[in-house]
């Protein structure tokens, strides 16, 4: 085989790597990134360990939550770890 195959063989899997891994994850990022601007006080998120709670407060990237409204148990968490807008 000739160098000029092998390279065309690295660069059409370079290209099927790309069109298979890249862009599919460029565009769950942005529909994250979306979903993380889009929390606002009030909404029920759920979290990615599975807490389900209450927006009270939204500071930038931290948020603070509400988990039992009875006894008021609050913590607070970053924006990031927010995986559901309910």
């Amino acid at each position: 085989m000739s160098i000029q195959i092998i390279m065309l063989y690295v660069l059409i899997l370079l290209v099927i790597i790309y069109l298979l891994i890249v862009i599919p994850g460029k565009k769950k990022n942005k529909k994250m990134r979306e979903l993380h601007e889009a929390i606002k006080v009030g909404d029920e998120i759920v979290t990615m360990g599975g807490i389900i709670a209450t927006v009270k407060n939204r500071e930038n990237d931290i948020l603070t939550v509400e988990i039992d409204s009875e006894n008021n148990v609050c913590m607070k968490i970053l924006v990031y770890s927010v995986s559901v807008i309910r």
